[in-house]
Order: C-alpha cells, then structure tokens, then sequence
C-alpha cells in the first residue's frame, strides 16, 4: 500500500511539473520523487503475485491469444521492439479488461545468423553471448512494463526446445516431406551459408549482409513447402481482412495448375543416380504420355552446358514408374520455358514440343541424336502429321486399355513413390539447412551402407558441442569441425557413421513457437492437443510486413502438417 502511494504521488509530481499552466495542486512539496528501487519493488510484487499470467476465466469466456514476434536477442531493445510490444501490450490489457483468456507469451529467437554474426565479431562463444543478452532484453522488458505472461517463456537455444524442433523434422522426414538433393542454391559469400529463395530481396542481395547472392551447386536439406500450395492458396480466400498480406502471399505462391512428380535418375545401363528430377504436367494422365524430359541450361543436372547444335542429349535417364520405361533428358533453350519451370515432360501426341524435338533430332548433325530418334521414336509424327487431341487420343482403344490397367494399377499404387500433388510451378520447396554452428542439429546421420539414417527419437535432443576454443570463436565455423560429436554408430547397422553438420534455419526454429507457448513445460509432445485446439488459432499476430511471406506461410506449412 505504502508502494502504491508513492506511485500515485510520483504521477502527480511529474504531471504538475509537465502542466504549463500549473493547474495541478502541489498536495506535498516535500515529497520526494519515485526511486528507481521503489519501482523494482512494485515489479517484484506484480510479478511474484503472476498477475500477468493466463488466469482461469469462466469456461465459456472468449479467449484472445495476442502474439507479437518474438525477438532475436541482439542485446538492447531498439524502437522496432518498443513499437511490436506496446501494440501487443496495449490489446492484451483491453482484452483483459473486458475478462477473455489472454495469452500473452514472450520467448527468444536465440538460434541463427543474426545471434551467430554478431557472437563472431564479438569473439565470444555464441551460446554465453545470446544469454547474456537474453538477461539484458528481459530486463528491458521488465522495465518497459509490458503485461507479458513470463510463466510461457521459451528460447529457441534451450535443448528443452529444440528437441521438439528436431522432433518435427523427423516427422516431415517420415512422411516423405524433407528430403536432401543436390541444387543450385542462394550462397551468401559473406556469411558462408545457404539462404532460401525468400531470404533473397529483389535485388539479388543477402537479407543479413546484403551481399549478391551467388548460385552454388550444393546438397541440401529441403522441406515440401509445395505439397501445400493448394490449401494455402485457397484459404487466403478466408482472410480478405489481411488486406494486403494476403495479396502478398497469394503473389508469392502463385496459382496451383500443375502437378508435380519426382523421377529417380539413372545413368546409362540403368545404373542408379542416386537423386531425382521433379517435373511438372497439367494433368496426372500425361505421364502416361511422356517420352522425354527437357531442362533449362542452368539445370542441375547439365554439368556439359549446350551443344552447338542448342540440345544436348545428358548422359542420364529418368524413370518413370507409371509406363516402366526410361525418359532421355535434353537441355533446351529457355525461351521452351515459362519464368517458374525447369523441367518439362515432353508428351506424344498431345503437345508439339515432341515434334518439334523429333524433327530437330533428324536434322542434328550429331548421329547420337539422329540414332536416338528413329530408334526411340520410330512411329512419333513428323512436322506434317496432325495432332491428336486429348480426347481422341484417350478414346482410342489402345490408350482406353492402356490408361485403366496403368493409371489405376501402377499411377495410384506408385505415385506416393513419385510424389504426385497438384501445386504451384511458381512455389520452390524450403532449403532449411545451413553451414554454421549456431543452429538446431539435423537429426540425421550418414552411412555409407544405409544412407541418411534418421536419429531414433528415444535419442532426441541431439545437443550442440561445447565450443572452448577462443580462436574459433573468432571466424566461421561449423559443426564439420568437431570430429568426436561428428562421428558415431549407424543406428541401423551400427557400422560407422557421421552426423548430418548441417543446422537448422532460424525459420524452421520459428515456425511452430506459436504452439509452444500454449504448453512450454511439456516434456512429452511439442504441443498438446487440447491445449492446441482450445486456444488456436492466433487471434493477433503482430510483427513487422515484411514477414508476412516467409514467417507466416511457414509457420502455416507446419500447422498444416
């Protein structure tokens, strides 16, 4: 009580000494002003008595789950930050007031580049500087007044969290929506690290160093961001009161017209690549039809580049599992392709580029190419004959038998194998993996014999080793430097093994916070259920327009997993 009147009293003295006109009576001149220690002891009773915490509300109050991105611990608090949290401050007390379930939560972004940059010019251990300047923020924040319920408090960094981060992984790993391949990626020169395609301003620049990001040929983690094309795009329907966010996400996705499926290579004489090549076609019948496949000059695969002749015949095939047979792949010129694709089907009888590629084929001086066209395509039409439509060509006996003995039996029993999902030709799946230190370890582990292994669950978290070298703190590094925490027993032959040293993307760290929040002290599942259902979705979200691309659509892929 003796707090509380010493506050009203500081009030008070500070609007009078504020007031031009001095209309403010002067109750006491003597009083001393409100001390800083009087406040931290105001703020300790506040928070010892978690009167900012969720409180139980009668079962049928409305909740309102206000969540203001949460920040990377740079070290002080900035105006962004003071902006973000008095909006998200301000609505959780007028909610409060009008007695819904408020969740309010408050959390750390303490893994990626940002926290990794600035520990290395700093020479100091990632892991002890982002603490400290978690102590720092939170301090700030305190002192700023925010209503936040602290009792949900989580940092990205924290093993607690991260398992459950690793956990994710394993499952989109399970169900075939993360996958390692090699590709052409954004490299930024000056951090040394792979960036997504959204991680990329419209200049061509680094969003972190705002360098010119490099193309580099590199085997990376991916995430099937593009299996959920269609449902984010028609749910942006439901948001016309996102305004221009949802414009912004319906550019970025792009209309989902195409199907996309994933052949594995195979060398000449059927020799195992050991990758695949994704394809896009209008509809699933026209794998029915394919007899070539066509990419772009800056394809992975086209380590040759263009032949004089403007095709060139790669020495690999493609399988495809819904006719049995093998595709050539040609490198054609960009103008065969719309600004999204790399890759086209090339199909009999339905579209002209196979004629077109059978004439240019005749007329190659290259005899590889002309043997390959009278003996591959002896009964393809030439530049004269006219093309069969669709229709015609699915009424015809010969395709009739063959379209319900393949498609029924071999597309549908074989497309889980080959992907098989109608999405966006616009929309690129997610590089999630980076070459740095300061990351969630992949849970995965290389053997020669099994491949990528994923690490048994029983075994999560998959920890960070300690970093006691000042001279590494120094420079970049990465986890292919720590020898013993790289090299381990294969889980599944228990033969030796490595450990994937790739981490995580910050992103994929942030992309599920939100449910974390509503059960934070959970040891046994990221989430639970009930909890999930009861208080999802986000009723405010609150943070800077720039993430309304790649947080936001994220953030809704795993949700949607």
């Amino acid at each position: 009580m003796h707090c509380c009147s010493k506050l009203l009293a500081y009030h008070h003295a500070s609007c009078r000494m504020h007031s031009t006109a001095l209309l403010w009576p002067n109750l006491e001149k003597s009083q001393k002003l409100f001390q800083r220690k009087d406040i931290e002891i105001v703020e300790k009773h506040w928070h010892k008595q978690a009167l900012f915490s969720s409180k139980e509300v009668p079962a049928d109050a409305p909740k309102q789950y206000i969540l203001p991105m949460f920040p990377y611990p740079s070290g002080n608090l900035h105006i962004g930050h003071l902006r973000v949290y008095t909006i998200s401050d301000v609505l959780a007390r007028f909610y409060r007031l009008k007695d819904c379930k408020v969740i309010h939560p408050i959390g750390w972004d303490a893994f990626g580049l940002p926290a990794d940059n600035a520990a290395r010019q700093k020479k100091e251990n990632p892991a002890e500087w982002t603490n400290r300047n978690i102590a720092v923020m939170k301090s700030q924040l305190l002192q700023l007044g925010c209503q936040f319920d602290w009792n949900r408090e989580i940092r990205t960094c924290s093993p607690e969290y991260y398992k459950w981060t690793q956990w994710i992984f394993l499952q989109l790993l399970k169900a075939g929506l993360a996958y390692r391949h090699e590709s052409f990626v954004n490299w930024d020169p000056v951090d040394l690290t792979v960036l997504a395609t959204e991680q990329v301003d419209e200049r061509g620049c680094s969003w972190r160093s705002g360098a010119p990001v490099l193309q580099k040929p590199l085997k990376q983690w991916f995430v099937k961001t593009s299996y959920f094309a269609e449902e984010l795009y028609n749910a942006l329907d439901e948001y016309a009161h996102w305004m221009d966010i949802a414009d912004i996400q319906r550019h970025w996705i792009g209309p989902c017209d195409a199907y996309r499926f994933s052949f594995k290579l195979r060398k000449e004489g059927g020799v195992a690549y050991g990758d695949f090549i994704s394809i896009y076609v209008r509809k699933p019948s026209d794998l029915l039809f394919g007899r070539l496949i066509i990419v772009r000059p800056q394809h992975i695969l086209n380590v040759k580049g263009l032949s004089p002749t403007g095709y060139s015949l790669l020495g690999l095939n493609a399988w495809n599992p819904v006719t049995q047979r093998s595709l050539p792949i040609f490198v054609a010129a960009d103008s065969c392709f719309l600004d999204s694709e790399d890759a086209l089907l090339g199909l009999f009888a339905i579209k002209s580029l196979v004629v077109t590629m059978y004439v240019f084929l005749v007329a190659s001086d290259d005899s590889y190419c002309q043997k390959y066209a009278k003996e591959y395509l002896p009964n393809e039409p030439d530049a004269s004959s006219q093309q069969l439509t669709d229709e015609q060509v699915l009424n015809s006996a010969r395709v009739r038998t063959h379209f319900y003995f393949c498609f029924v039996s071999t597309l549908f029993s074989q497309m889980y194998g080959c992907d098989g999902y109608k999405t966006s030709r616009k929309l690129k799946d997610w590089v999630v993996s980076r070459q740095r230190f300061w990351g969630t370890p992949i849970p995965v582990i290389h053997c020669s014999r099994c491949g990528a292994v994923p690490v048994p669950e029983a075994e999560l978290p998959i920890t960070l080793p300690d970093v006691n070298d000042e001279a590494m703190c120094s420079r970049n590094f990465s986890l292919r430097e720590f020898i013993d925490w790289k090299q381990v027993r294969c889980p599944t032959c228990f033969g030796q093994a490595e450990r994937e040293t790739d981490t995580l993307d910050t992103f994929f760290d942030s992309s599920w916070y939100y449910l974390r929040f509503l059960d934070s002290r959970n040891g046994s599942f990221p989430c639970d259920v009930n909890f999930a259902n009861k208080y999802m979705p986000v009723d405010v979200y609150i943070g800077g327009k720039e993430h309304g691309i790649q947080s936001c659509s994220l953030e809704a892929c795993i949700l949607l997993f």
